[in-house]
């Protein structure tokens, strides 16, 4: 299944959700209710991930950090029960998909009056492609010959690389 066709089911179960709960209810209700019904769904779903979260190549601590629901091991899914969303909560996102590898990631905030506001994808870029990639060699053992390989073939000089930003 694609990811787009996972989202086209994640939609309909977010929605099927809020329209029989409603809003105002804490997001961990939100979180069992959304769950069983991607299950009836015949989803494989997958709450409470636990994320390795590493700095510069060490890892902090592996259940540092835990994702809401990942479905299909293909989408992440962040659910809020807030008024509003805020830039933060879409910067957090892209952060978990980074994280934990991923390009495509659904908001679903359980607490907006209009429930279409409530309800956006997040997807990283082609940048955020290419940095999860060299992430992932730097994870390596021998992570600095695959990634002069790689550079080789992308035509990217090995120096030009900011790893800083990992």
């Amino acid at each position: 299944m694609t990811p787009h066709e996972i989202s086209y089911h994640i939609r309909g179960a977010a929605m099927e959700v809020y329209n029989t709960l409603g809003p105002g209810l804490l997001e961990s209700v939100y979180h069992k209710a959304l769950v069983l019904e991607l299950e009836s769904k015949g989803l494989k779903v997958e709450s409470e991930v636990p994320v390795k979260v590493y700095y510069k190549g060490e890892l902090m601590e592996e259940d540092a950090l835990r994702l809401d629901i990942v479905v299909e091991d293909q989408v992440v899914l962040e659910l809020k029960s807030v008024e509003m969303l805020m830039p933060i909560h879409f910067k957090q996102l892209r952060t978990y998909l980074r994280l934990y590898n991923k390009e495509l990631g659904w908001l679903i905030n359980f607490g907006a009056y209009d429930f279409s506001e409530g309800l956006c994808s997040v997807k990283l870029g082609k940048e955020d492609r290419i940095y999860l990639l060299l992430a992932a060699l730097l994870l390596e053992k021998s992570y600095k010959s695959y990634l002069r390989e790689y550079l080789a073939s992308k035509i990217i000089k090995f120096s030009e690389i900011d790893y800083h930003r990992f």
